[in-house]
């Protein structure tokens, strides 16, 4: 089985201090940094108007493997070609980001529906939560799916890359 981390817009504006600010989205820089530390291959999602990726506080080395920005959270990039080459070797994603309760669940639904093992690491995620409740309802959409939450303590204490 072969798999990538997958990070959705961990970037410079989707920080607490940036225009597009998701709540707490420093306080997972911890547990995506060990996530890259196991894992060989990082697919990186960015989102075009996000600034410069937060590689200062998780590290990024140098193995990510495809970069794709899109151009909103329900972009589809299943649907891109290129995209698609570029992971065809990838049987399951760990997916970590910013918001939870839009592009990360739009990216785990798409891939669910791409034929994908999605794991969706909960404490590596945060979301916005524009009205109450948004981002229980979006755990609750992406488990009916099959997407599986895993802990992203579990994922880096392993002895073997997931």
């Amino acid at each position: 089985m072969n798999s990538a981390l997958v990070i959705v817009n961990y970037q410079k504006e989707f920080m607490p201090d940036g225009k597009m600010a998701v709540p707490g989205s420093d306080e997972i820089a911890y547990n995506i940094r060990e996530m890259v530390k196991r894992f060989k291959d990082i697919i990186m999602v960015i989102h075009k108007d996000g600034g410069s990726i937060q590689a200062s506080s998780i590290s990024l080395p140098q193995k990510v493997i495809y970069s794709q920005p899109i151009d909103t959270c329900t972009e589809n990039l299943f649907e891109n070609k290129e995209f698609v080459e570029n992971i065809k070797d990838f049987d399951t994603l760990y997916v970590c980001g910013v918001p939870v309760d839009g592009a990360v669940s739009t990216f785990c639904l798409n891939a669910v529906n791409n034929g994908r093992n999605v794991k969706i690491a909960y404490n590596a995620c945060r979301g916005i939560e524009k009205n109450i409740g948004n981002i229980a309802l979006a755990y609750k959409e992406l488990k009916k799916n099959k997407v599986q939450p895993v802990d992203a303590r579990i994922i880096f204490e392993k002895d073997d890359e997931p």
